[in-house]
């Protein structure tokens, strides 16, 4: 199957950060760490239409909760 977006819409894939945080200080076990509202993605693909400057490969910071 090949996806390709259209009408001005992006396809990207979210870049994970590997640092793991090993400190010394105990956390409860119900603890969640404070998420950023920005992830980092990079773009797969684009629709193309009306010469887009998205292109494969870039990455972008975006809000997180416009990802779907």
């Amino acid at each position: 199957m090949n996806f390709t977006p259209v009408n001005n819409y992006l396809w990207v894939q979210t870049v994970e950060d590997n640092e793991a945080e090993d400190s010394g200080i105990l956390l409860p076990q119900d603890y969640r760490a404070v998420e950023s509202p920005f992830a980092v993605v990079e773009v797969i693909n684009c629709s193309g239409e009306n010469g887009t400057l998205w292109g494969a490969g870039l990455q972008l910071i975006v809000e997180a909760h416009m990802l779907r």
